[in-house]
């Protein structure tokens, strides 16, 4: 009897759907869960801020390198050779590059006088006599030779002449003994030389060219622009 009445008490205090106790396995996870809540919120403002002060730090302490294709070069010049530049510059202390350029003369044309081939290096050879016989009977004095290369190959050549009268002269007198010359001015090209080096230089440069005793021609002149440019120019 005494056990009954405990029962129907107990009954009256736990309502029956909280008898169901957890397993402990549904004990353990729900444990875990809130520990990972707790983490969730904590962990990205920890984690963040951690970031943020290694990003810093890195900032801080690295540098940039400029990039090369922002660095700017000069170049001096033209100049005659590569000795004249060496000779001048070379004790300066920087380093730099030479550059050479071939270049048309326009200041000092030449004329040359000629009798146009007609075959081959045979043909040549009868042509070439035919017009030393022909300078004989003028009584001239007229270099003649076979050009052995170029565009004028196996032409007769009758002087390379600075002075275009000169050679219309010869002209004149070869075409009185019945030989064809022809006068054409002929491409002259000239060497340039260049010095070139990363602009941080230039002061470096132009005190030197200001204690130089040897005044520079006026044709030297400065080209400043990116190095990419420079070493990409003909």
């Amino acid at each position: 009897m005494a056990g009954n009445v405990l029962l129907a008490l107990w009954y009256l205090i736990v309502p029956a759907q909280d008898l169901e106790l957890a397993s402990p396995e549904s004990y353990q996870l729900l444990i875990h869960r809130q520990e990972m809540e707790v983490l969730v919120k904590r962990a990205p403002e920890v984690a963040l801020a951690s970031m943020v002060d290694a990003q810093l730090i890195e900032s801080e302490n690295s540098v940039e390198p400029p990039g090369d294709s922002n660095s700017q070069c000069f170049m001096l010049g033209p100049f005659e050779s590569e000795e004249q530049i060496n000779n001048w510059f070379g004790d300066i202390g920087v380093e730099f590059d030479l550059r050479g350029t071939r270049v048309q003369d326009i200041n000092a044309p030449l004329y040359r006088a000629y009798s146009p081939a007609v075959g081959g290096r045979s043909s040549a050879s009868v042509l070439l006599s035919e017009i030393r016989d022909a300078i004989q009977r003028a009584g001239a004095q007229i270099d003649s030779y076979i050009v052995s290369s170029g565009p004028l190959e196996n032409a007769i050549s009758l002087g390379l002449f600075g002075d275009q009268a000169n050679a219309l002269n010869v002209q004149r007198i070869l075409v009185g003994q019945r030989v064809n010359v022809l006068v054409e001015p002929e491409l002259r090209f000239i060497n340039h030389f260049w010095l070139v080096a990363k602009s941080d230089y230039y002061a470096d440069f132009k005190r030197k060219i200001d204690s130089m005793p040897v005044v520079l021609s006026q044709a030297v002149s400065v080209v400043e622009n990116l190095c990419e440019t420079i070493a990409q120019a003909e």
